[in-house]
């Protein structure tokens, strides 16, 4: 079965998505440090955390147009809402509940890992 350009470029394009979410959470992780050991704050990382979920939910239609499997469209919509939750947790009153913030990253970043080798055009 032959793929269009326009439906490979917006495969390569959906998992271009995934691949900036995955390079944002490591990004992420050396903002916070920052923040943590002398920086001005959590103003960047904040920023940084809203564009990193922006291009998240970027992906969901992006993989509806371009590679529409299960597997990109499920992951995406996946990625979207953990990556939700995860910044929901950082606003918690409760220090055990704030303290999944950066856990549920490690799992953002996995499952964004996986969705680029996943949804890569062969």
């Amino acid at each position: 079965m032959t793929i269009s350009p326009l439906r490979r470029g917006l495969t390569f394009a959906t998992c271009g998505a995934f691949a900036l979410v995955a390079t944002g959470v490591v990004l992420q992780v050396f903002l916070a440090g920052l923040a943590l050991f002398g920086g001005e704050g959590f103003a960047t990382h904040e920023s940084a955390g809203w564009i990193v979920h922006t291009v998240g939910m970027v992906a969901v239609p992006l993989a509806i147009a371009g590679p529409r499997t299960a597997v990109a469209i499920g992951g995406a919509v996946a990625l979207t809402v953990l990556n939700t939750i995860q910044i929901l947790l950082s606003s918690s009153d409760t220090a055990a509940v704030a303290a999944l913030h950066p856990t549920l990253a490690l799992a953002v970043l996995a499952l964004a890992a996986w969705l680029v080798l996943q949804v890569r055009p062969r």
